[in-house]
């Protein structure tokens, strides 16, 4: 399966179910090279916030009073609170991308600590 946001793994004990993601986590140990580019790092914890009715009713009142103002500034705090700032886990991946002949070849690998 091919995803652009980088590896996504679900990991449960019981019914405890948590996502850790590779996007937006961190800053990434790369390598360029001639035909060769090699990305490392560690996935992060995804947020687990959910939009509830009166958090959805407190953003649009943000929205048409501040926001109309300050939209950029509304977006980098939603980023922040649901997006970025990854809390980073044990599992850490490798990704290659190699130029072969005229297309690009992709090849990532994952690492358990267990």
């Amino acid at each position: 399966m091919c995803s652009d946001t980088q590896f996504s793994l679900q990991v449960g004990q019981g019914r405890q179910l948590s996502n850790a993601v590779g996007h937006l986590v961190g800053t990434y140990d790369t390598q360029v090279n001639q035909d060769e580019i090699l990305i490392r790092g560690a996935l992060g914890w995804a947020k687990q916030k959910q939009m509830t009715p009166l958090n959805l009713l407190i953003l649009r009142i943000v929205m048409f009073t501040v926001g109309r103002f300050f939209p950029n500034l509304i977006r980098k705090l939603l980023q922040k609170v649901l997006i970025t700032g990854k809390r980073p886990t044990t599992f850490q991946f490798v990704r290659q991308l190699r130029w072969e002949g005229e297309t690009w070849r992709v090849v990532d690998q994952l690492r358990s600590p267990n």
